[in-house]
């Protein structure tokens, strides 16, 4: 079979069988010298699969922080702060939906404009997201607030609860 292929074919599957043994017999320091930039990619491209993960688990555990409370909660009849039931539901699905429409679209971005394009986009946007969600202003900061003597008093008592336990 070696004999029906062109020289140039042939000198490629041996310098491919070359360093395919070369690659498995190395050791992992040997590894780590050798391919740092590849170990490095490896590693941005994780960590931006493992946020995104975090991300999802994140979002529902700010529902019980008592800032996130003061910030965007209603006070109810009984006088106590809740987020109510639509925006919960938002917030822990908004996350998903995000995923599924970004996945959808990363297949045809990819296909257009490659890999590297495409990470680049997605960081950038994220990082966009974030800046508009740290920096955002809440119901808070508006001056026509209702009750805001009783908005203060039942935060400062969620507080001094949740430090007893």
């Amino acid at each position: 079979m070696r004999e029906s292929f062109t020289p140039f074919a042939h000198n490629t599957i041996l310098t491919y069988w070359s360093a395919t043994d070369k690659d498995h017999n190395m050791t992992l320091s040997e590894g780590l010298k050798a391919y740092p930039k590849a170990i490095g990619w490896s590693i941005l491209l994780s960590a931006a699969v493992v946020m995104e993960g975090y991300d999802t688990v994140l979002i529902g555990s700010f529902l019980a922080f008592p800032s996130f409370l003061n910030s965007f909660s209603n006070l109810n009849d009984a006088g106590t702060l809740e987020i109510s039931a639509p925006w919960q539901a938002a917030l822990g699905n908004g996350a998903y939906i995000g995923e599924i429409l970004g996945l959808q679209a990363t297949g045809w971005i990819c296909d257009r404009y490659g890999n590297r394009v495409t990470m680049a986009i997605a960081t950038t946007l994220m990082i966009g997201f974030i800046f508009i969600s740290f920096f955002g202003k809440s119901k808070c900061d508006s001056e026509d607030l209702p009750y805001p003597q009783q908005r203060a008093a039942v935060i400062e008592n969620a507080c001094q609860q949740s430090l007893q336990r």
